[in-house]
């Protein structure tokens, strides 16, 4: 059986993944198959069928992701932390075994854009505490109707008191 190139058509779907967008065309090596009458794709060949359908939907490619961890000299874990995610999720995209959401994508893009700042990522992980948090702390266990409630400001000294409603 001699390979040749082919070209097939990729449906690339849209945004809510209900329907096909459009097709798109890639070309690939494939088998005739005399039995069956059809040509066989192995898996180089679904490899680039997918690829072509990520380009298509704006999603970036395995070796992408990768350049851009490097770029930013982290480690998997350590971009995998900065973005909050599992370091194997991380290391899957990056060998092109699994692709990251499209929400996803849009961040590492516009990491990789240099829209967004690692250091602003960094921040927003060790920033854990709502930013109402910050401004007004209630005492816990002091929210019974008729009880007295405890509002401290951000240097944690009490400021005033009042009885609940």
């Amino acid at each position: 059986m001699k390979k040749e190139m082919i070209e097939v058509d990729v449906p690339v779907p849209s945004i809510d993944r209900q329907s096909i967008a459009y097709i798109a065309k890639a070309t690939v090596s494939a088998v005739f198959d005399e039995f069956y009458q059809d040509y066989v794709l192995d898996g180089d060949a679904l490899l680039e069928i997918d690829r072509v359908k990520a380009r298509h939907m704006g999603l970036m490619q395995p070796e992408e992701i990768k350049a851009l961890r490097e770029r930013l000299d982290m480690t998997q874990k350590q971009i995998a932390e900065l973005l909050q995610i599992g370091a194997k999720s991380w290391s899957r995209w990056e060998t092109g075994r699994e692709r990251p959401s499209r929400s996803m994508n849009i961040l590492i893009r516009s990491l990789n854009d240099g829209k967004i700042d690692p250091n602003y990522l960094r921040s927003l992980k060790e920033d854990k505490q709502p930013a109402w948090g910050r401004i007004l702390h209630v005492s816990k266990g002091m929210s019974v109707k008729n009880q007295p409630i405890s509002i401290r400001g951000l240097s944690d000294k009490k400021f005033s008191t009042r009885e609940a409603a």
